[in-house]
């Protein structure tokens, strides 16, 4: 059950925030925290997250390919279209993916003990896929998604129980799979509780207690809502995203069929819609969620300058993989490899996966 809550629902909301590996990092952690190893923490999370990935941080691989492939020259038109053709297609294989997801973990008789539970997760999740990616557009198809499934799948473990409950964070049939041996929290000169008095126990939490562990979460829904409507953008663009056209390369390329269906040139320009970014929500609800948890703003910046420091490396990295990818656009290769192979005809599902 901590799978489906945490590395699939949990994790597919933050492929819809965040995206760009932000999902595995944080529920393969929370997994580790839970005693799961290292590596049976990540290989699930990434499983889990084949679900969600197709449409992004707020449908940013949508919104991408639409503006690469200016079918009508309508962005969000295109956007709007392809998401919907994703979101017909996408369901089945949410609905497997929880499945596959326990079967890994727990075998194919732990899976077929709690399959219920499984297919009201999937379930939920696959249909709200279909629902906002047809009905709204690829924006909040995730996040929208993984709070319903996540709120289906909670609501259905208040009327239903596994026959077993496996408390073990191993994986089934791998004994050598040692899970992580994580020490229960103790007070400030306390006492240590031997770890055969903590079995089958649980910790009681208020009603009080548990909101204020969600505020982070509910703040964060709240900005991802806002930050997803188009009515924010229409609002919000036009008081600061200035466009810059890249000299030396705007209109400078011309593309032609079969790549596009009509000639035209290539543009190239730089939007600074800062405003609007999704990580500009992002980074407000943290601050905001913060003071509401009443951290002090110099410890809130002081937190986000280590942030940034421990994550140096993968920042440059991702940056590095953008500058690789507006180079392989604007210098053909992308529009070669696509050619080649969407003419590879049966074997595309095999090919097609290295884009």
């Amino acid at each position: 059950m901590q799978l489906l809550l945490i590395a699939f629902c949990f994790g597919a909301f933050f492929e819809g925030a965040a995206g760009f590996g932000t999902p595995v990092a944080v529920t393969g952690a929370i997994l580790i925290g839970l005693g799961f190893s290292p590596l049976a923490a990540s290989g699930l999370a990434l499983i889990a997250n084949t679900a969600p990935v197709a449409f992004g941080a707020l449908g940013t691989p949508i919104i991408t390919l639409a503006s690469v492939m200016q079918l009508t020259g309508n962005n969000e038109h295109d956007a709007f279209q392809l998401g919907a053709m994703v979101g017909r297609q996408l369901p089945f294989f949410s609905l497997i993916v929880p499945f596959w997801l326990i079967w890994a973990f727990a075998g194919f008789r732990g899976m077929m003990q709690i399959w219920p539970a499984i297919l009201v997760c999937g379930g939920s999740f696959a249909g709200m896929q279909f629902l906002v990616s047809n009905f709204h557009g690829p924006w909040l198809v995730d996040v929208v998604g993984a709070l319903v499934s996540m709120a289906c799948l909670v609501g259905f473990l208040k009327v239903w129980r596994p026959r077993q409950i496996w408390e073990s964070p191993s994986l089934r049939n791998r004994p050598d799979d040692e899970p992580v041996r994580v020490a229960a929290p103790v007070a400030l000169g306390a006492a240590a509780t031997p770890a055969g008095e903590l079995a089958g126990k649980t910790l009681d939490k208020t009603s009080g207690e548990v909101l204020r562990s969600w505020v982070p979460w509910i703040i964060l829904c709240l900005f991802v809502f806002l930050w997803g409507t188009q009515t924010f953008k229409d609002l919000v663009n036009p008081l600061f995203a200035p466009k810059w056209p890249i000299d030396g390369l705007h209109n400078l390329i011309q593309k032609v069929p079969p790549v596009v269906p009509k000639a035209g040139l290539e543009g190239a320009v730089f939007s600074f819609n800062i405003l609007t970014m999704t990580g500009t929500g992002i980074f407000l609800a943290a601050l905001v969620a913060g003071l509401v948890m009443r951290y002090s703003p110099r410890r809130l910046f002081s937190a986000y300058g280590e942030t940034l420091w421990v994550l140096r490396y993968s920042l440059i990295t991702v940056a590095a993989m953008l500058s690789l990818g507006t180079l392989t656009k604007y210098c053909g290769v992308d529009a070669t490899l696509g050619l080649a192979f969407a003419g590879s005809g049966v074997l595309y599902p095999f090919f097609g996966t290295l884009l």
